[in-house]
């Protein structure tokens, strides 16, 4: 079956998104067995093998040992029971539950025993639930994080207040312990969450991106012929109007009707009908100039739209095309070649005034009326230019960032949250305008927390002043060219709304930035890990993925640069809060409360923003996918889906022994009535046949659009007389339809149906099982419907 193997190329890749609901929420225990392993490999190496027990303590590594082994035999207990969920094909929710807390608690404790305010607790507290957000469920991720939060933030209470010991488990260099290995354990244990977060969120984002683009390739593409479908090719329509209206340029649109398709698909059949639409769109797509653009609008009907092309000139296009259509007749199978010819309407904008697709359409299917009526095989030219009524015509906003912004409007968390959900669609240089607004957000709470802390003495923590003044000029510096950024992006976006060099720029500048935040604050603390983090993940959903790549990799050198320029004592390690000996690993009262005031606003921003952007992205995918498997006109599904569909419904039948019954069903006299009453009038007729249709079937039963006036009707479990009697309620429901003309002329409306069952597929020696067998059977009967009159229903069964 050709459309079967077309049918296979189109088929979605399977992605982490369509794993079960169990299997996804297995995956976090895999990284956790993964992150124990990889600690407990370096810790074992230190200590035995480069001298680690400067850093490491042999005693504490002893007594947690079978505690670690509690957890890894844990995590292992939990996946053997999400396999047993999975074979009885159980999806509670309380297992993601299970399994999202079970992971972020293993892994507090676990900080707790190296130091709950280091490079890897900021990293686990940043990544581990952005990456929830894009495997589990929006609630579990939610619940988990707070849980985990508050075990960290009252292990480092309790540590601060010499309740219990901080980082039992690791000696900073301020207790002796060796500046070098301490700098190498520190990056070894964020390493891992640092690569496993990043490369997942490129993996599901990855694939996040490129099933919404085959999706929506898919609800754009006519799956006959491969060209634009009608929805594309009125979305093309309208962009080159307004871009003829801006230019002041010519546009015209040609309406192609092929002459006596019907009498093709009733002599040869529907098979021999297809492939005359094929070849017909690869002769009019060669014909037709680079830039041009061709679509299928209806069953036998093609629209082309040729840009820049004044009327005599499209003129002379069509006429080549009208030409090649007469001399190429199209050879099907073993049959006589096919002799094919086709009627043109051309109208046209001048492009001096505006024109809208209603209008420019109405006058494009007039001329070809008139085509049709002077004997077919012809062009016919609109009698005028196009122009909309004044009463038509519509300015619309310019859509821009500025357009989102209204200070009466800011309180308001509904404004807010379409503000949010909206950033999807602002153009390349939009986006890095607002990451250079967080950044400039950023470093005005970093001046206000600089003055701040400035006079504040606590503890081991005490603030190097001077460092201080400097940072703040440095801050106030960077808040000038965030504001610059976002000012000089603004006429950017007008002219290079893509421009890649704007994007590196304020990307480059926000990652580095928040590198040298981290490294006055300390680079081996919880705000490095957090903001490291931050960049990538987030630019994943709003960038193309090398530019973040980029970025962050530059980060990752600049972290380790100053950790070892640090180590080595090329730089001072901490120098705004260094004061009389570098602060390595420290725990104060003050410092913890530094530590959470900085970075609890960069996780709450950077949440809020996830949350909404990806919600929005979820309902956008949904909706593209419902795009994708329905027909633009009549709202029911669409040739690709109601086929796939029958290749789903049959499988069923044959591994359940079921009977299976298929119905196609042509409108009667349908060329008739688009050539009296014009294709609008025929646009309506298959939308209220379309309703008309669904009422009548029942729950389980599948329809679809399977050409220009053609349905395909899916019954599954249903036997040949079941199958009969619901097609004539099909009928008489169709006959029963009053539907009037613009003239007030009554469009009287029937059907002929063709039906193919099976009674046991699996049992049936002449059945083998191809979705083709079925239609082919359903078409030779819809032939006979025709043959005896029409507006009947006709059957065959499919057996021994």
């Amino acid at each position: 079956m050709r459309q079967g193997i077309t049918l296979t190329k189109l088929r979605q890749p399977l992605t982490i998104m369509d794993w079960s609901f169990v299997a996804r929420g297995s995956l976090p225990l895999i990284i956790l067995i993964v992150l124990w392993l990889s600690h407990g490999t370096w810790a074992f190496l230190s200590l035995f093998y480069f001298n680690g027990k400067k850093v490491f303590s042999l005693e504490q590594l002893w007594v947690q040992a079978p505690v670690i082994l509690f957890i890894i035999l844990g995590a292992f207990s939990i996946l053997a029971l999400g396999l047993l969920l999975k074979r009885r094909n159980l999806e509670p929710v309380w297992f993601q539950h299970l399994t999202a807390n079970y992971y972020g608690l293993s892994l507090v404790w676990g900080g707790s025993l190296v130091g709950s305010l280091n490079l890897a607790s900021g990293a686990v507290l940043m990544g581990a639930p952005l990456i929830g957000f894009l495997i589990l469920e929006r609630r579990v991720v939610f619940f988990a994080f707070i849980v985990a939060f508050t075990a960290l933030l009252l292990l480092n209470v309790a540590s601060a207040l010499n309740l219990i010991p901080y980082a039992p488990f690791i000696r900073s260099p301020n207790e002796g312990g060796d500046t070098l290995l301490w700098t190498h354990s520190q990056l070894l244990m964020a390493a891992p969450h640092i690569v496993i977060n990043v490369a997942l969120a490129a993996l599901v984002l990855g694939q996040w991106r490129l099933r919404e683009a085959n999706v929506r390739t898919l609800g754009l593409t006519d799956q006959l012929t491969l060209l634009p479908n009608r929805r594309a090719i009125l979305m093309q329509l309208r962009r080159e109007l307004s871009r003829a209206h801006r230019q002041k340029r010519p546009l015209c649109v040609v309406l192609l009707d092929l002459d006596h398709f019907k009498s093709i698909n009733d002599k040869w059949g529907h098979p021999s009908g297809d492939e005359v639409l094929r070849r017909t769109s690869e002769i009019i797509r060669n014909e037709i100039r680079a830039g041009d653009y061709i679509g299928r609008f209806g069953g036998e009907e093609f629209l082309l739209l040729l840009p820049q092309a004044a009327p005599e000139e499209a003129r002379e296009i069509i006429e080549r095309i009208r030409l090649k259509l007469n001399h190429e007749p199209i050879a099907v199978g073993a049959t006589t070649p096919i002799h094919v010819s086709a009627s043109f309407g051309i109208s046209w904008a001048c492009g001096s005034k505006p024109c809208d697709i209603t209008t420019i359409l109405a006058a494009a299917d007039l001329a070809l009326y008139r085509a049709k009526e002077r004997g077919r095989n012809r062009l016919e030219l609109a009698e005028k230019s196009c122009s909309s009524p004044k009463e038509n015509q519509k300015t619309y906003p310019r859509v821009s960032v500025e357009n989102h912004f209204n200070l009466g409007k800011v309180t308001n968390a509904r404004w807010w949250r379409e503000f949010l959900i909206g950033i999807l669609d602002w153009t390349p240089v939009n986006k890095a305008r607002l990451i250079a607004g967080i950044l400039l957000l950023i470093s005005v709470n970093f001046i206000a927390t600089l003055e701040f802390i400035s006079s504040i003495h606590s503890g081991k923590i005490r603030v190097d002043i001077q460092t201080a003044r400097l940072l703040t000029d440095l801050s106030i510096g960077l808040s000038l060219l965030c504001f610059f950024s976002i000012w000089a992006g603004r006429y950017i976006n007008i002219r290079w709304p893509g421009s890649r060099w704007y994007q590196i720029f304020v990307l480059q500048m926000f990652g580095q930035s928040l590198v040298f935040y981290g490294y006055m604050l300390g680079i081996m603390y919880m705000h490095t890990g957090i903001m490291l983090l931050c960049s990538p993940i987030v630019g994943f959903i709003l960038f193309e993925r090398r530019i973040v790549l980029q970025v962050f990799f530059t980060s990752v050198i600049g972290v380790l640069a100053c950790s070892y320029a640090s180590a080595y004592g090329l730089l001072p390690y901490a120098p705004l809060i260094s004061v009389g000996a570098p602060a390595w690993q420290i725990n104060t009262p003050f410092w913890t409360l530094l530590t959470y005031f900085i970075c609890t606003y960069i996780l709450i921003v950077t949440f809020i923003l996830i949350d909404h952007v990806l919600g929005r992205w979820r309902e956008r995918e949904a909706e593209i996918r419902v795009i994708s498997i329905t027909d633009a006109l009549t709202n029911v599904r669409n040739r690709h889906s109601i086929l796939h569909q029958l290749d789903v419904l049959l499988e069923t039948a044959i591994r359940h022994e079921q009977p299976l019954s298929i119905a196609v069903l042509d409108l009667d006299k349908f060329k008739y009535i688009n050539d009296t009453w014009g294709h609008p009038t025929g646009d309506e007729v298959l939308r209220v046949t379309a309703k008309a249709l669904t009422k009548c079937l029942r729950d389980g039963d599948e329809m679809g659009r399977f050409g220009g006036e053609e349905f395909l009707i899916l019954l599954p479990n249903t036997d040949l007389v079941g199958a009969t009697a619901l097609a004539e309620r099909c009928r008489r429901s169709l006959e029963a339809i009053e539907l009037f003309a613009p003239n007030k002329a009554a469009v009287s409306i029937s059907a002929s149906f063709g039906i193919a069952s099976m009674e046991n597929a699996s049992a049936s020696a002449s059945f083998n099982g191809d979705p083709e067998q079925l239609i082919k059977a359903a078409d030779e009967a819809l032939y006979t419907a025709k043959e005896n009159g029409r507006n009947r229903v006709e059957a065959v069964l499919v057996h021994d």
